[in-house]
């Protein structure tokens, strides 16, 4: 069965508008919406490395298994995700490791997101149209199997990341030969979040 996706361009400057509407087709499509539950607030109270450090959080519910995103503002904001958690009290959390951006200086306010995965399969060069979006700040990481990551964003609240064919744009993919097998996405942000993506893709190829 043919799918399709209605891909919309609007631009205004100087008073002028331009705008295009293109309708692209293919075999598969993948859709998720999910609400991910509140980021903690704490500070990062030890900095021990550039990606190692405790952060202070008060009562907080992560556990020795997860996987974490960690999320700063300030003059140099920046994150951090698939970060391991090394040990934890009940009001600390111990950590190591991950991808992204040094930490911040100690101190530095952060919000912690637990990481959930979502279970999805395709290539990356048989995708046609792809759209991520939240209403609060998000980390976006698409990976192998193996936690090779493919492609990441971090998207502020409202922010859109969004690929088409019908653009003039290569794969976002680093590798577009590259199956993806799961998508990991945490909450930058103290209020629930609402996630979704939409994807539409060369199923038969797959």
């Amino acid at each position: 069965m043919t799918l399709n996706a209605q891909v919309e361009a609007k631009i205004t400057v100087a008073g002028m508008n331009f705008a295009q509407v293109s309708l692209v087709e293919d075999e598969g499509s993948i859709a998720s919406s999910i609400k991910l539950p509140a980021g903690l607030a704490g500070s990062l109270t030890t900095r021990g490395s550039a990606t190692a450090g405790t952060i202070t959080s008060a009562d907080h519910n992560i556990l020795d298994t997860d996987k974490l995103a960690i999320f700063w503002e300030g003059d140099t904001p920046g994150s951090r995700y698939n970060v391991t958690v090394s040990s934890h009290t009940s009001t600390t959390i111990l950590f190591t490791g991950g991808v992204g951006d040094n930490l911040p200086l100690q101190d530095t306010a952060v919000v912690v997101g637990r990481q959930y995965t979502i279970s999805e399969s395709f290539v990356g060069n048989k995708v046609s149209v792809l759209a991520v979006q939240a209403d609060q700040r998000v980390s976006v990481s698409f990976e192998k199997a193996d936690g090779t990551v493919e492609l990441d964003k971090d998207l502020a609240a409202g922010g859109l990341f969004s690929y088409s064919v019908s653009s003039d744009l290569a794969s976002p993919f680093a590798d577009p030969t590259a199956t993806v097998e799961h998508i990991d996405v945490a909450n930058g942000s103290t209020v629930e979040c609402n996630f979704q993506m939409g994807i539409l893709y060369n199923s038969s190829t797959v």
